[in-house]
């Protein structure tokens, strides 16, 4: 079927032309329960969130991070520390 909502209520029924498997109420076409199939959209899983990741590339930054920061702190500690001594 096709979505009832503003943009698509503006459109003629000639636009949705060369696509037998569409019906709606823009079409001569009406849709009943024997056409509307299972979903294969991934919307039924759509939390809504613009900030939807894959918790792989999270742990995978998470992890370059952890490594950068004790790399560079394992090269500037000594010289934090010569400079803490000097200063105070």
């Amino acid at each position: 079927p096709i979505p009832q909502n503003k943009q698509f209520s503006t459109f003629k029924g000639d636009s949705f032309e060369g696509n037998p498997g569409l019906c709606g109420d823009q079409l001569l076409k009406k849709c009943t329960i024997d056409h509307v199939g299972p979903s294969t959209s991934d919307d039924e899983h759509d939390s809504g969130s613009f900030f939807e990741f894959d918790w792989k590339i999270v742990c995978i930054g998470y992890v370059g991070g952890l490594v950068a920061g004790v790399a560079l702190g394992i090269t500037f500690f000594p010289q934090v520390l010569g400079w803490l001594k000097r200063v105070f």
